[in-house]
């Protein structure tokens, strides 16, 4: 297998952040989190990708989120109603209407969006064709704030929560056709009724501060069925789509799932019953979502968390309960490449809004098969570099040498020149207003030109100078966002892909040479690596099943045929998707293929398993240190 120097960087200390919102449609779910970031990800019937991440703003709180046909809402305690763009990742449109809002639900016709405020009023947004809302009307106003509402299947109701009240609105008059008060388990306590839904039927569910899960009639505001069934406040509610099963959880942290089941008298009525319960998280729970047939829960502990859900029975009245569980990888941003073969080593951390670059000194030891051998002595901190206005750093890029540094927020790049002995950092001023925000940054090997992947769904090449960096070329779009780029170690042609999986091979050395690519196109491609001479080019698919192309004749190499020998079912079913792919430079029969939780190198030149066991040459645990 050869051997390999490793480096475990426990150095750095990556602080996620927390999961405050969920909202799912049309096989793509939004992931809210405390930093304002938003995650974007895919679910297709093979497996879950992470797709892109809309970067946060300390100006924008995200508190709930809405799809819309496709566009994506979120609101804030701020007061901000935002429309994001979904390929240049930052917001279309963002209204200030000097309200707090803590939820928003989109009316099933997707016409209208209302949004509970912190003022205790219910208002209405219409949904405007091109972007963002305009504000419609508010309803009457009431004490106490508006902490979560759910709009009825008719579009003619909304139902909303509050401090000790559940109310029921007209939608047409905007008056309170039912005001129900909560039950209390003990006097004098304040109740917060922190989620809510209106069933089909008019039957109401809503989750409160004292973890109780109650069942109304919202005709009458009579009390159906009450259940104690959380130690501490409910913060997520969510419902099956045949609506005959609810889910809840909160601080405790317990997922609860009722059932709605036939009782044994002669009328042969149907009750609410408490059907299974499970610990899922460490923290507390923040969102539900029922994504096809998973129940997704997240929380303060920032893992999404996926539960296969289990029908009992094959009609539509049939139960569904949570049966396996399954952890989503938290999308961490990519770390900017480290120079490589040099007996002291400069590599670069990104976290949210910072960047920092280390010093490792040359005291690696060889790692085999079966060992694991550490490099020995501390890395040293070189520089701390915080972006401005507290914009979230999108993307970052480390030159193979260290002597360049590059980053992009939502506004700009911005780019250093880096003297290791004696240390000096000096930030190029004049970068040119046409070099674009990045998604994606390299610097290519001879150190020429910044490669970067705009917001225009384009690539551009900027020549690297210590004064007057100069934009060298900007190549035609592609028609969709392009989510992944290469770059060989030797060679001039770079590959990149977009969303849909097309690959586009670029000449980043003479763009005037045009080169036409006739690449199959198979699956969404989440991970891909070129070869140190360029020639051949390794894909992975959003299904986990691999392929190798030959750029030079335009199809498939020789070991693309072995390569599917190698994706047993155990390999295809595997919980984690693989996030970066890499060849051993020195060797094209190896590559290095990484998740979230393991290090696997693949051997070309060996024969196929029959198991899956055989094909894992060494695999490195998370839990291992």
């Amino acid at each position: 297998m050869g051997e390999f120097k490793v480096h475990n960087g426990k150095f750095f200390e990556y602080m996620p952040s927390g999961i405050q919102c969920m909202s799912y449609s049309n096989h793509t779910l939004a992931v809210g989190r405390t930093d304002g970031s938003i995650d974007i990800w895919k679910v297709t019937e093979e497996s879950w990708y992470h797709q892109k991440t809309l970067p946060g703003s300390e100006q924008r709180n995200v508190q709930c989120l809405a799809w819309v046909k496709g566009r994506l809402f979120s609101a804030g305690l701020q007061g901000n109603i935002t429309e994001y763009d979904l390929v240049k990742l930052s917001p279309k449109v963002s209204h200030f209407y000097g309200h707090g809002f803590w939820c928003m639900s989109a009316s099933h016709d997707k016409s209208r969006l209302a949004v509970g405020c912190e003022d205790g009023c219910v208002r209405l947004y219409k949904i405007l064709e091109d972007k963002g809302v305009v504000y419609e009307r508010g309803f009457q106003f009431q004490k106490e704030r508006i902490v979560s509402l759910a709009w009825h299947r008719s579009g003619e109701v909304i139902v909303t929560g509050s401090i000790n009240n559940i109310r029921v609105w007209d939608v047409a008059s905007g008056q309170v056709k039912q005001r129900i008060t909560t039950q209390r388990l003990r006097r004098r306590q304040e109740v917060v009724v922190w989620c809510v839904t209106i069933l089909q039927d008019f039957t109401i569910v809503s989750g409160d501060s004292q973890g109780l899960t109650q069942f109304w009639d919202a005709r009458t505001g009579v009390s159906l069925q009450s259940f104690n069934s959380h130690r501490a406040g409910i913060f997520a509610l969510c419902v099956s789509p045949n609506e005959r099963s609810v889910y809840t959880a909160g601080a405790d942290p317990r997922i609860v799932t009722f059932s709605l089941a036939s009782t044994n008298d002669r009328n042969n009525r149907e009750e609410w019953t408490k059907a299974w319960s499970s610990h899922h998280h460490f923290h507390d729970v923040k969102a539900l979502s029922v994504v096809d047939d998973l129940l997704v829960s997240g929380g303060t502990d920032t893992i999404l968390r996926s539960t296969a859900l289990h029908r009992l029975g094959s009609d539509s009245n049939s139960q569904i309960i949570p049966k396996r569980r399954n952890d989503l990888p938290f999308p961490m941003k990519p770390l900017p490449d480290s120079p490589r073969g040099q007996p002291d080593s400069v590599s670069a951390t990104v976290q949210c809004r910072t960047m920092e670059t280390w010093l490792h000194r040359e005291r690696c030891q060889r790692f085999c098969r079966r060992s694991l051998n550490l490099i020995a002595s501390g890395p040293s901190k070189l520089i701390e570099i915080r972006s401005k206005s507290g914009e979230q750093i999108i993307c970052s890029a480390l030159s193979t040498c260290g002597s360049w540094l590059a980053y992009s927020t939502v506004e700009k790049i911005r780019l250093y020149k880096v003297t290791l002995d004696p240390l000096v950092l000096h930030k190029v001023p004049l970068i040119p207003d046409s070099v674009l925000p990045s998604h994606q940054l390299k610097f290519t090997p001879d150190l020429s030109k910044l490669v970067s992947v705009t917001n225009q769904c384009s690539i551009q090449l900027v020549t690297l100078d210590d004064l007057h960096p100069i934009l060298f070329h900007t190549f035609e779009p592609m028609e969709r966002p392009i989510s992944n780029m290469a770059i060989p170690s030797k060679g001039s042609v770079m590959a990149v892909t977009d969303e849909s999986g097309l690959i586009k091979l670029l000449n980043f050395k003479d763009p005037s040479k045009e080169i036409q690519t006739a690449l199959p196109r198979y699956k969404p491609i989440i991970s891909m690596a070129l070869n140190y001479s360029g020639s051949l080019l390794f894909v992975v698919y959003s299904d986990r099943s691999m392929n190798e192309f030959s750029l030079h004749q335009q199809t498939y190499s020789k070991m693309s045929p072995k390569l599917a020998k190698f994706c047993t079912l155990q390999w295809l079913g595997r919980k984690q998707s693989i996030v970066h792919v890499e060849y051993n430079q020195t060797n094209d029969s190896q590559l290095i293929l990484m998740d979230n939780t393991s290090l696997v190198v693949l051997n070309k030149q060996k024969r196929p398993p029959d198991d899956y066991e055989p094909f894992m040459m060494f695999l490195l645990e998370q839990e291992r240190s």
